[in-house]
């Protein structure tokens, strides 16, 4: 049986679309930002269509052994590699790039990034890791996630009203606000605590 999932996100970067697209598209880059990626042979150059390249991944049960293929390069606008892999058939990794239309719209796609959450996840596997039972039955399941919830609240809940309380924003006001319903009604918290 075969399983196909799709993840996308949307990075604005300040910097012309060629040059990101050089950097993105050249695979011995892809270690300074993608955590997986332990090891790469290649050129050290943009890669093109037809051209091929090796990756090995580092994940918790060893090393992973990629073998990519550039399908697609339109520069500056696409690049698209594919990898077969025997764990869970191709991956296939598309890059489209532009420009954004303001500094403004840079900023808005960022807002959600305004808080640290470390500290609170921290906080939070290490109650996991206290409350942790091997192979607990769905009503234990249950009673845990409350427990857990009741000792650390909703992540990333204390972050986000502690970090919007240092320095208020217009912006930052709409998760404030939901932060702080969650704390007092699914928590059962006084937030302004």
């Amino acid at each position: 049986m075969s399983v196909s999932f799709e993840r996308s996100h949307d990075i604005l970067i300040d910097a012309p679309p060629r040059a990101v697209f050089d950097y993105v598209t050249n695979p011995q880059s892809w270690p300074e930002w993608i955590k997986a990626s332990h090891r790469i042979d290649s050129e050290d150059r943009p890669l093109t269509r037809g051209e091929t390249f090796h990756e090995t991944w580092r994940i918790r049960s060893g090393e992973v052994p990629m073998n990519w293929v550039v399908e697609a390069c339109d520069s500056p606008k696409l690049w698209i590699v594919q990898a077969e892999t025997a764990f869970m058939g191709p991956i296939v990794i598309q890059y489209t790039f532009g420009n954004t239309p303001s500094r403004t719209a840079a900023e808005l796609e960022f807002q959600l990034n305004w808080y640290d959450s470390r500290p609170e996840f921290a906080d939070l596997v290490a109650a996991a890791r206290a409350l942790a039972e091997e192979d607990p039955s769905d009503d234990r399941l249950g009673e845990l996630a409350s427990e857990l919830i009741r000792r650390v609240g909703a992540f990333p809940d204390r972050s986000i009203i502690s970090t919007y309380r240092q320095g208020p924003t217009l912006q930052e006001l709409p998760d404030y606000i939901v932060a702080c319903t969650i704390e007092e009604i699914v928590c059962d918290r006084d937030p302004s605590s």
